[in-house]
């Protein structure tokens, strides 16, 4: 029944979406047309959700469907990231790798005053990153990366599912067309996109190494924490979401990060680490 349900909704998707598109092509006919339509996106773009937090509200362009649930699930789609950005201080330098449209990226500037590096790669997104900063007026305090970081300095394959190709879209992947369980997908587009090394950026833009680090990037954050390299032993906490059900990358990051002298936690305020796991630089004080 569920199938059948799906396959007429899927048709009534298609047929009001073209619906839409055929009054908008007749509108352009109109005179004035062309101006009628681009206000029309315009008012499509300037729609936002607002956000109340300790610090005071903050804002997320929601263009489409999927912008708009990042935005309304702030609070509950990752309580764990949440958690963990609210342990920073004003003196942590935090690197948000697989930013997407910047929801922490924000939170963590907003909330703590935080100095914040944004990696993206998907310029879809970015375009939303972007827009989000702006209207939290987060310009200056927020630095835009639209690369992959990996572990290696190259002109790669970036491939992007096409189940995912819209705004605040995810499932992608550089250098080889994995996906976050492990598995290869099927159904994506490629292009060549820059990817580097956490070590050579800081060495190329003098960056600040980061005391606290978030990384999200869909199955290859083995690849992310193997180019940080002789970074880890200055990182204090490192938030990595590893798929459960991908027992490679599962393994190869413990392996990793107890290599690198970081113990996992399982708990930050009575918010449980499973999916989303954090490390902590046993070397380093807090």
């Amino acid at each position: 029944m569920k199938k059948y349900l799906r396959v007429i909704y899927g048709i009534y998707l298609r047929l009001f979406s073209s619906l839409l598109l055929f009054v908008l092509i007749l509108v352009e006919i109109l005179p004035m047309g062309r101006r009628i339509s681009t206000l029309f996106f315009e008012r499509v773009w300037g729609r936002f959700h607002k956000v109340q937090t300790e610090k005071g509200p903050i804002y997320f362009c929601t263009p489409d469907w999927l912008s708009k649930f990042r935005a309304n699930s702030f609070y509950e789609k990752e309580p764990e990231t949440i958690k963990f950005i609210e342990t920073f201080n004003a003196e942590s330098v935090f690197w948000d790798v697989g930013a997407n449209i910047g929801i922490y990226s924000i939170y963590a500037s907003k909330l703590k005053n935080t100095r914040v590096y944004s990696f993206e790669p998907s310029l879809l997104n970015v375009e939303l990153l972007f827009r989000n900063i702006q209207i939290n007026d987060l310009g200056k305090k927020i630095t835009i990366f639209p690369i992959a970081l990996s572990n290696k300095t190259s002109v790669l394959d970036f491939f992007m599912s096409k189940n995912d190709l819209r705004w605040a879209g995810a499932h992608n992947s550089i250098g080889s067309n994995t996906s976050y369980t492990g598995g290869k997908m099927t159904d994506f587009i490629t292009s060549s996109q820059v990817t580097c090394r956490g070590e050579d950026l800081v060495k190329i833009f003098n960056l600040p190494i980061p005391t606290h680090i978030k990384i999200d990037v869909d199955g290859l954050e083995g690849d992310v924490i193997e180019g940080l390299q002789t970074m880890l032993k200055e990182i204090k906490f490192i938030l990595i979401e590893v798929d459960e059900s991908n027992k490679t990358l599962n393994d190869r990051v413990k392996n990793m990060m107890e290599r690198e002298n970081f113990l996992r936690i399982s708990e930050v305020g009575q918010v449980q680490y499973v999916g989303n796991q954090l490390w902590k630089n046993q070397v380093l004080k807090d």
